[in-house]
């Protein structure tokens, strides 16, 4: 699972049994940078049946300068029998202002004054 900024992940959770079952899904960021939406999730899928769940990662406290980040995170789910899986996954998170944005800044305010130097 690869998420940028702003993108809806999901979680696939099928039931290969024969009788219908109840699934609890919750998403760990170990370093604790991120904040999931919905933060866990209960799902009952019938025998043979699949579901996919929906979830929107996103920065606890966004950066205001920098280039783009990677965050892991994992996503957790469990059977009503004991079973979990856990499957990895990455959030690309972007600073508010990129950095090449004070770059462009300096570099028109020097086309600015050299064009009132010139034309002034």
């Amino acid at each position: 699972m690869k998420l940028r900024s702003g993108q809806v992940g999901q979680v696939v959770v099928e039931n290969r049994g024969n009788l219908p079952e109840t699934y609890k899904i919750l998403w760990e960021d170990r370093f604790h940078n991120l904040v999931f939406e919905p933060p866990q999730m209960r799902v009952t899928i019938p025998p043979g049946k699949s579901a996919a769940v929906e979830y929107r990662p996103a920065v606890l406290q966004p950066r205001w300068f920098g280039s783009e980040t990677t965050h892991p995170f994992k996503a957790h789910v469990s059977a009503q029998t004991g079973q979990l899986q856990t499957h990895s996954g990455e959030y690309t998170s972007k600073a508010l202002i990129p950095p090449w944005a004070p770059i462009g800044l300096v570099a028109m305010c020097v086309v600015l004054a050299c064009f009132r130097a010139v034309f002034g």
